[in-house]
């Protein structure tokens, strides 16, 4: 019934007005019903009434696009271009998923985000805790770094976090770090408010907030001791990137877990086959750089890393062969096999991989003349 009512309207679509429009696509969207007759009608003749349309009805035709993951880059352009001037009667959910809308689909509009971004620090305390959440999302998706909008809500927002849920305040932090961007005392008030909320927190959420202050280099103890007790014994129900990544997050801020990390041992061993080669490597890493051993697990990624060695990369297999290094741990089947890769891959290398690579072989008494050779033969050529 559905689908024969939208091929109807789709034929239609010039003599309905701009809210019928809207509040169908908004109701496909809703429903999951990817029409391609009326969502490829009104790409058409939306262009040509975008004055027709209010505000909310813009967001709505937006959201409901890429809601269903329905790409349109000429009314996507249009609209960006026609709501600059409606900013201002946008309210801040129409702001919030209009953002949210572009960044879905990945349709860059600079000149909308700056003019959105401008509007929005205007209007901050109009914004819900999922609105900001949700606009931060936007610009760390389409890696638009807007320091003053992103100060501007850290000292609006730093003494409301207890007000906000664990959802919101998980994806505010990690839009501030994957932007890189630091706010030394909105992550240093949020501490204890995600520790006091860790409880609502989802598994993915908790492994991305500590990932949030370990790329900020923000050091918060008691948050990770906290959420160390708390996700020891559901390790069993991660997949390996929130394993690696969780693992990660502690050694990269120095943060002693010896009870979680046996208890990944044991995950790691078990779904091994499953971790990507940058898993593998940064579990490694964390496994190294806190100098815990775990022979068992050792043995079975060196195999792993031995059947999977052309999926890695200089630098993640540079990072795994100094893994081994470190925790003296001797995998000669593994560093022989590596040795036509690395010496294959040297053009590619920083010096600091090289270096460390280099290291490793020398660590563990490995011989490798070849690769000394071909390194040295390198360095001259750069020279």
């Amino acid at each position: 019934l559905f689908d024969v009512a939208t091929k109807q309207l789709s034929k239609k679509v010039e003599v309905l007005n701009e809210q019928d429009i809207s509040n169908t696509l908004w109701a496909c969207a809703k429903l999951g019903h990817n029409s391609t007759e009326i969502f490829g009608a009104t790409s058409q003749s939306i262009p040509k009434r975008l004055d027709e349309f209010t505000p909310q009805g813009i967001s709505n035709v937006l959201w409901a696009y890429a809601t269903l993951d329905i790409a349109s880059p000429n009314l996507f352009d249009a609209i960006a271009h026609s709501a600059i001037d409606k900013l201002p009667k946008f309210s801040s959910q129409d702001i919030a998923n209009s953002l949210w809308a572009y960044a879905k689909l990945g349709h860059e509009s600079p000149q909308f985000f700056n003019a959105a971004t401008q509007s929005s620090i205007k209007r901050l305390r109009e914004f819900s805790s999922q609105h900001i959440a949700k606009s931060l999302w936007a610009h760390a998706k389409l890696d638009y770094n807007s320091p003053e909008f992103f100060d501007a809500v850290a000292a609006w927002t730093e003494k409301k976090f207890q007000t906000f849920n664990s959802q919101d305040i998980g994806k505010i932090l990690l839009a501030y770090a994957k932007l890189g961007h630091k706010a030394p005392y909105l992550f240093e008030t949020a501490k204890q408010t995600v520790i006091k909320k860790l409880p609502t927190f989802s598994l993915q959420n908790i492994v991305e907030t500590l990932w949030a202050y370990a790329t900020l280099g923000h050091d918060a103890p008691a948050l990770f001791k906290e959420a160390s007790r708390f996700v020891s014994g559901k390790l069993k129900t991660f997949n390996p990137k929130s394993l690696a990544v969780l693992l990660w997050s502690y050694a990269k801020l120095d943060n002693d877990a010896p009870e979680l990390f046996d208890v990944a041992t044991v995950s790691i061993t078990k779904k091994l086959p499953a971790f990507s080669a940058q898993d593998i490597s940064n579990v490694m890493w964390a496994y190294a750089t806190l100098g815990y051993s775990a022979p068992k697990l050792f043995d079975a990624v060196m195999d792993t890393v031995i059947k999977k060695l052309s999926q890695f990369s200089s630098e993640e297999l540079s990072k795994t062969l100094w893994s081994f290094a470190a925790l003296d741990y001797n995998a000669p089947t593994l560093f022989d096999a590596a040795i036509p890769m690395v010496i294959k891959n040297l053009p590619d290398l920083s010096s600091k991989n090289i270096a460390e690579t280099l290291w490793a072989y020398s660590k563990l008494n490995h011989p490798a003349p070849d690769l000394f050779n071909a390194a040295a033969d390198s360095a001259i050529e750069d020279c």
